[in-house]
C-alpha cells in the first residue's frame, strides 16, 4: 500500500494545535524564530529526496514545521494591537502570501530559463528555503518579545502608554502556562467551532489555487514556464481583497460577520465563470482563476474575529489551533476518502467472479439478457453498499 495512503493525514494538521500550545508556554517570538529557521531548512532538503515515500516524510516534516507560522503570527497581532486595528493588521500580514506569490513567481519564471546543473524545480526550492531562514533572523532581531518586555524599542512614556492601549482589549495578558479551565471552557464555546468550520471551508478554494493553479492555467492553453508567470495577478487579487476588507472592518463598527460573507462572493464568481465560461476565448476563464485567491479575505477576517473575541492564553492558543486544524483538515479527509473508496473497489473487484475463456464466451451468447437484466437492475433503488457492481469514481 502506498505511504501516501497509510499516512492520508499530513504534518501540518497533527502538528497545528500541539505547536500553537507551545507557542503560548515558550517565549513566542524567539520559539517561531527558531520554527521558522528549521522550516526553511526543511524546504531546502526537499532537493536531496530520491523517492516517493522519502518526499511525503520530507512533506510531513514541512507541514509540521510551517504550522507554527499562522497561529503564531496571530498571537503576536493579539498581543500588540487593540481589537479594532487586530483584522487590518492581520491583513497586512496575511497578504504576504499575495505579495511572494507575485515576488516568487517574477523569480521562479527567471529561474526557469536559468539553466545549470540542477533541475529548475530544486533551484525554486533552494531559493525558497533560503529566503525564509533570512527571515528567521530578521523576525528574532526586529521583532520586540512582548507588550510587557518592549525592550529597547520603546522610551519609558511609550511602555505606559502602550500598556494603557491594549488595556481596553480585556483579552489577557502574555501569559505562559497551561490552565485547564481554559481548556474545557475552549471546547464548550460554540464560537471556536464554528470559526473552525469556516476556516475548513474557505481553504477549500486554497487546495486548488495552490496545489493546482499551474496546471489548471495550462488548460487554458500556456506552458509551464508562462502560467508560473501568469499566476502572478491572482497574488494582486489577494492583497486588493485583503486590503480592502480589513479597511471595511476598521471603519464600520461591528459590521465583520456581515463583510465575512460578502467577501466570499468573488471565489464563487470565480469559480462559476472557469465553470460555465467558454475556454474558446482564454480571457475569461484566466480572470475567473485570478478571483479564486481572494478566498484570503473572509479568511483573514476569521483571524481577526478570533484574535478579537477569543480572551486568555491557553483559550487563545486551542482557538487559534484548530482554526489551522479547519484549515487543512479538507486535505488530510481527501486523501482518507480516496483509501476508503479504493479498498472497497478492490474488495469487490476481488469477490467477483473471475472471467475465463469459456465464462467469456457464455457472456458473449447470453449478452441480450444481461443487458435486459441490467435495466431493470438499474430502475431498482439500491444503494451503493447494497449493489456491489457499484464501483467509486477516484
Amino acid at each position: 500500500m502506498p505511504l501516501m495512503l497509510v499516512l492520508p493525514i499530513d504534518g501540518y494538521i497533527v502538528a497545528v494545535l500541539p505547536i500553537a500550545l507551545v507557542l503560548q508556554r515558550l517565549p513566542l517570538v524567539k520559539t517561531l524564530s527558531a520554527m521558522i529557521f528549521i522550516w526553511g531548512v526543511v524546504c531546502i532538503l526537499t532537493v536531496v529526496v530520491t523517492s516517493y515515500e522519502g518526499l511525503v516524510v520530507q512533506r510531513i516534516f514541512l507541514g509540521i514545521t510551517e504550522s507554527s507560522v499562522s497561529p503564531g503570527f496571530v498571537l503576536l497581532t493579539s498581543l500588540w494591537y487593540t481589537k479594532e486595528e487586530q483584522t487590518s493588521r492581520v491583513g497586512f500580514w496575511y497578504s504576504a502570501n499575495g505579495i511572494f506569490s507575485m515576488f516568487s513567481g517574477i523569480v521562479n519564471y527567471g529561474l526557469g530559463h536559468a539553466g545549470g546543473s540542477l533541475a529548475t524545480w530544486k533551484y525554486m526550492y533552494l531559493f525558497a528555503g533560503a529566503w525564509t531562514i533570512a527571515w528567521a533572523f530578521v523576525l528574532l532581531a526586529f521583532v520586540p518579545a512582548s507588550p510587557a518586555n518592549p525592550g529597547r524599542w520603546f522610551s519609558e512614556e511609550e511602555k505606559v502608554l502602550l500598556k494603557q492601549r491594549l488595556a481596553s482589549n480585556m483579552t489577557g495578558k502574555d501569559q505562559t502556562g497551561w490552565k485547564w479551565d481554559q481548556v474545557v471552557e475552549a471546547l464548550r464555546d460554540v464560537k471556536l467551532w464554528i470559526l473552525m468550520l469556516c476556516g475548513a471551508a474557505i481553504y477549500i478554494a486554497n487546495g486548488g489555487v495552490t496545489t493546482f493553479g499551474a496546471r489548471i492555467i495550462q488548460s487554458f492553453g500556456y506552458s509551464s514556464v508562462n502560467a508560473i508567470l501568469l499566476q502572478i495577478p491572482g497574488g494582486a487579487m489577494t492583497c486588493i481583497a485583503i486590503y480592502i476588507v480589513g479597511y471595511l472592518a476598521g471603519r464600520f463598527k461591528d459590521a465583520r460577520t456581515y463583510i465575512l460573507p460578502a467577501s466570499c462572493l468573488p471565489v464563487i464568481a470565480g469559480s462559476i465563470m472557469i465553470w460555465k465560461g467558454s475556454w474558446a476565448h482564454k480571457a475569461l476563464p484566466l480572470w475567473g482563476y485570478y478571483l479564486l485567491p481572494t478566498f484570503g479575505a473572509p479568511y483573514v477576517l476569521i483571524l481577526g474575529i478570533a484574535a478579537s473575541n477569543v480572551a486568555g492564553g491557553t483559550k487563545k492558543a486551542i482557538c487559534n489551533g484548530m482554526i489551522f486544524i479547519g484549515y487543512n483538515v479538507v486535505v488530510g479527509a481527501s486523501f482518507l476518502l480516496r483509501h476508503i473508496m479504493s479498498r472497497e473497489n478492490k474488495l469487490r473487484d476481488s469477490a467477483a467472479t473471475p472471467l475465463t475463456p469459456r465464462s467469456m464466451e457464455e457472456s458473449k451468447d447470453s449478452d441480450a439478457q444481461t443487458v435486459s437484466g441490467s435495466e431493470q437492475f438499474d430502475f431498482e433503488d439500491l444503494t451503493d453498499w447494497q449493489r456491489k457492481e457499484f464501483r467509486y469514481v477516484l
